[in-house]
């Protein structure tokens, strides 16, 4: 009986360690990704070495490069990603949207399902579509993204085994790490032709990104 006894406690307690060090490398990496706020100009004076490629592209073919790094979680990042998809959309042979996806680790649930939904939504070259439902709807959860595919005439089944697999964990991760390892700061994050934009600075984006393209 006292040989059973032991077995369980130390069971729980190894459970308990692994749970310890599993929550323990979350706040790590959600710490990692995020940075005080501090004053900043509303454009960065020197360029960050960002990569992209056409696998990030969303919209546009201009020359105007529009580089965000976005959560879909956050209220903030959504209404960022429909700001700039509006102005690419009226401006398409002026600028193109890349997008790179950086959900901030959460302690419970797959914070990353929005994200991973999206790219896969990509992958299928529907991602506007995806996009323009899944603001509509303003429904992050599963019932959401289901709905948002659907209008968006994804290949459902397709689709939701990609989000829920290996190669948009692979992508989303990438994604994620970069910003962890340039050191970029919390999402949302804008960069036009790699010079940061200011998310925390109060001025109208929109009129910053018509003077970029009337130059």
């Amino acid at each position: 009986m006292f040989s059973n006894q032991k077995k369980l406690f130390t069971g729980l307690g190894i459970i308990i360690l692994l749970i310890s060090i599993f929550l323990a490398f979350e706040i790590k990496k959600t710490l990692s990704i995020s940075t005080k706020t501090i004053a900043e100009p509303i454009v960065a004076e020197t360029a960050t070495p960002l990569k992209v490629s056409q696998e990030n592209r969303v919209l546009g073919a201009g020359e105007l490069w529009i580089v965000t790094y976005l959560d879909f979680n956050d209220s903030k990042s959504r209404k960022l990603y429909q700001t700039l998809a509006d102005f690419v959309n009226s401006n398409p042979t002026k600028a193109q949207l890349f997008l790179k996806h950086t959900p901030v680790a959460g302690l419970f649930g797959d914070n990353a399902l929005p994200n991973k939904a999206a790219w896969c939504a990509h992958q299928q070259k529907k991602l506007p579509q995806f996009m323009n439902a899944l603001l509509a709807g303003n429904n992050i959860k599963e019932s959401g993204l289901r709905a948002a595919a659907a209008s968006a005439e994804l290949n459902i089944n397709m689709w939701w085994t990609c989000a829920n697999g290996e190669k948009a964990k692979t992508a989303v991760n990438k994604d994620t790490e970069e910003a962890i390892q340039l050191k970029l700061g919390k999402p949302p994050l804008i960069f036009i032709n790699n010079k940061k934009i200011s998310t925390i600075q109060d001025f109208d984006l929109n009129e910053l990104l018509n003077s970029l393209i009337a130059e």
